[in-house]
């Protein structure tokens, strides 16, 4: 709506200014401080002839920008980007928070490391990570080169990108809880996914929630990836 204004208003401002500019080279020059004059030619004339192309230009990329608002925003390319964001919000929190558990419970060197690698996909530009991921599937044979043009392949390239930005936002939730409801939890015999489900998950879901809106807001305004990896058609 606000591009149809937009454009609707600049085609208005194009058709006032050719209406007085051919009124004043026939009958006189329109000024807005002093008003018409009785002769034609003379500096305001100059002026208003070399606003006229750019009046013009304005109008022409307002016109455009409506066109392609009208074609771009239809339900099916709407529907697929939230469809992908959805799916891939959902997996890439739920891997965080199992990673970050495993990492609670099971406390090792080795843990910690797998943990700090997976953190580093976000700093890599997302074409970089499109290309190689297209490249390797190609050097691994013919077997895997079926994979590409997949959105198996492409949630894949966005959990390596965005997985960090939910390890962070629960990590910082998860710190701040105290190690004897862990110990708590183990005396009454509770396994590592009844833990899981029953204790971390119910405190720390709003550090979920918060880590899934980000990732969401991510996921849907990376084009990179996408426009590399998407399956065709979508």
């Amino acid at each position: 709506m606000f591009l149809k204004f937009r454009g609707r208003a600049v085609l208005f401002l194009i058709s006032f200014y050719n209406r007085f500019c051919l009124q004043s080279t026939a009958h006189g020059t329109f000024d807005f401080a002093d008003g018409w004059s009785g002769h034609g030619g003379g500096e305001a004339e100059g002026q208003w002839i070399l606003l006229r192309p750019f009046c013009i230009l304005l109008g022409q990329n307002a016109q455009l920008r409506c066109r392609m608002h009208k074609s771009y925003l239809n339900l099916h390319l709407l529907q697929n980007t939230i469809f992908l964001g959805l799916l891939s919000s959902l997996v890439i929190v739920t891997i965080a928070f199992y990673i970050l558990n495993v990492q609670r419970s099971f406390k090792s060197r080795f843990n910690s490391i797998i943990s700090q690698i997976l953190t580093t996909g976000y700093a890599i530009p997302g074409a970089i990570i499109g290309l190689s991921i297209m490249l390797g599937l190609k050097y691994m044979g013919d077997s895997y080169s079926v994979l590409i043009g997949t959105v198996f392949i492409l949630i894949y390239a966005y959990i390596f990108r965005f997985i960090s930005v939910a390890i962070f936002s629960v990590k910082s939730s998860l710190d701040r809880q105290p190690d004897m409801l862990d110990d708590q939890a183990k005396s009454l015999e509770l396994g590592f996914f009844k833990r899981l489900i029953k204790l971390h998950l119910p405190i720390n879901k709003y550090a979920i929630i918060y880590a899934f809106i980000l990732v969401f807001v991510d996921v849907v305004k990376e084009l990179p990836i996408t426009l590399i990896l998407r399956p065709f058609n979508f």
